[in-house]
């Protein structure tokens, strides 16, 4: 190659260098103000781009943001920029990005990708969010479903398990922190599901203690027990029972001590006959009213009440009495029967009857109306009976072969020391309150009479 020619190869190249250093130069002058080009930011491409052209473009893609609330039920809300005046706000961030980039080495520089990432400064009206939240569906106190434990129902005879409902209720403390944080960061979702947001039942229908509960209280409301009055009966069972248990924090079973009371309360008004004033026909078929006496029933409401329980807790199925504190000879509706003795103090006699027919009939002396010891009126029952027995009082002391009180120290007994018996003796020379018998007809009494018989005493 001669001489001429590699200077011509020289100038050539000469030529070639000074453009290049030239367009170089250019390029540089160029990206004194641009980023290089593969510059990301926050994963967007702004190569080639100015500081003002970035700006411009993140406070567009601002003005446009819209945070997508995903709910349960795949419900989706959002909440836009113009709902709460969001804008972006130059911090001069963008340009330290910019300043971080050389432009002579725009070339070297533009080969590579270059990641920023960095959090554009926005602003909003906090009371434009909070009204936004405020308005979101998602807690319109309407349309909420609150969560609700899994629990038991009592349907045809039995308890079953309800199901927890887990509802849409939102902790709303946590979902407004949430949405402020999504919005500040720039966060373009949030999914409630996945962040842990609703509100959650306490246990549902797996929960261990609450099916062990369901067990007890179906083993209770098999109870069935048939109160046997004679003539009449009461069933208690579970349709009454299952409004008297209750299951605690613990899912302890509770038999609700009030209304067990009650119930009892119901029996009693129905039932109890001490203390009762009755209609009583006496012998010439007069229908009468007869004050109460010492006579009748009347149920043991504690001791009863325990006795149920027991009943209830057991599951029993079972046809008893209930525990009567005091009881009468005859459990009917009409108490009295059809065995008694009736006193007619007007016309001083006495019958006893035996299965509805009279086995006695007798004139006798009752109490001296005149010295204030008249016979109490009222239905009484026989106390007991005794052979000899001595009757004492402040001003007597009288033996008798056949004693059968019913009232205190009122009774009937023999008076042999009477030859007359009847009329009118009881005003003015009556007994300290008994009923004198002749001897004959007070064994004949005696004999068949028994403790708990009533006696009807009148006027």
């Amino acid at each position: 190659m001669g001489k001429e020619q590699r200077e011509k190869i020289i100038k050539i190249l000469i030529g070639i260098v000074i453009v290049l250093a030239v367009l170089y130069l250019i390029g540089a002058f160029a990206f004194r103000d641009r980023f290089y080009f593969r510059s990301y930011i926050n994963g967007v491409n702004y190569g080639g781009k100015t500081v003002k052209e970035v700006e411009m473009k993140i406070a567009d893609d601002v003005s446009k943001y819209k945070l997508t609330i995903k709910e349960r039920d795949k419900k989706e809300e959002t909440i836009t920029a113009a709902d709460i005046s969001l804008i972006y706000v130059s911090d001069g961030t963008i340009q330290e990005l910019k300043e971080k980039q050389s432009p002579l080495n725009w070339l070297f520089g533009s080969l590579k990708k270059d990641t920023q990432e960095m959090e554009a400064t926005t602003t909003y009206d906090r009371n434009k969010l909070a009204s936004a939240i405020d308005n979101l569906v998602c807690l319109d106190e309407e349309k909420v479903v609150k969560p609700v434990n899994a629990y038991l129902n009592y349907k045809d005879g039995e308890y079953e398990v309800v199901n927890a409902v887990q509802g849409n209720q939102l902790d709303e403390e946590k979902f407004r922190a949430l949405v402020k944080d999504a919005v500040e960061s720039g966060k373009t979702s949030i999914d409630l599901e996945k962040e842990d947001c609703y509100l959650k039942p306490e246990y549902d229908e797996t929960k261990k203690e609450l099916l062990e509960a369901q067990k007890v209280m179906n083993q209770y409301v098999k109870t069935e027990i048939t109160y046997d009055f004679s003539d009449r009966t009461e069933v208690l069972n579970g349709d009454i029972i299952k409004d008297w248990l209750s299951i605690d924090d613990n899912f302890n079973v509770t038999i609700s001590e009030e209304g067990q009371i009650e119930y009892i309360k119901g029996l009693e008004q129905k039932y109890n006959t001490l203390g009762q004033p009755r209609q009583f026909v006496t012998h010439d078929k007069k229908t009468i009213t007869v004050p109460s006496g010492n006579y009748g029933y009347m149920i043991n409401r504690w001791e009863e009440k325990d006795e149920m329980e027991q009943n209830i807790k057991d599951g029993a199925k079972i046809k008893r009495e209930p525990v009567y504190r005091y009881r009468g000879y005859v459990r009917e509706e009409n108490d009295i029967g059809d065995t008694y003795v009736e006193i007619d103090l007007t016309q001083q006699k006495m019958w006893f009857y035996v299965n509805g027919k009279t086995y006695v009939e007798t004139d006798v002396v009752t109490g001296n109306v005149s010295r204030g010891n008249a016979t109490p009126v009222g239905v009484y029952a026989i106390t007991y009976k005794e052979r000899d027995a001595t009757l004492n009082g402040e001003d007597y002391s009288s033996p008798v072969e056949y004693w059968m009180p019913f009232n205190g120290n009122i009774g009937i007994h023999d008076a042999s020391w009477r030859t007359t018996f009847g009329g009118e003796l009881y005003k003015t020379s009556g007994s300290h309150g008994c009923v004198n018998t002749p001897p004959a007809n007070a064994k004949k009494i005696f004999e068949k009479i028994e403790k708990g018989m009533p006696v009807i005493v009148h006027n």
